[in-house]
């Protein structure tokens, strides 16, 4: 996997716009494809990234009230992405 994404990550700086890295196994299921979707593209994993807080304690607090995964949060990834 390592040097999958190594070289997935490569390519992607020489072409943005390169298809995201998806995994079969995640893309099957429909609780894990918005998931999939927004960290299997570098665009989509950083602007996912970039949108939590940034000040511990309301990364605590997020940390502790977070129980799935956050679809709007994943949604804003995904548009920042198409946008880009």
């Amino acid at each position: 996997y390592h040097r999958r994404l190594l070289a997935f990550v490569r390519a992607w700086r020489t072409d943005p716009t390169i298809p995201p890295m998806l995994r079969r196994t995640a893309t099957g299921h429909a609780e894990f494809a918005l998931i999939e979707r927004t960290f299997g593209s570098i665009t989509g994993a950083m602007a996912c990234f970039s949108a939590l807080p940034i000040a511990w304690p309301a990364a605590l607090e997020h940390a502790r009230s977070t129980r799935t995964f956050p679809q709007d949060l994943a949604r804003r990834a995904l548009a920042d992405q198409k946008s880009t």
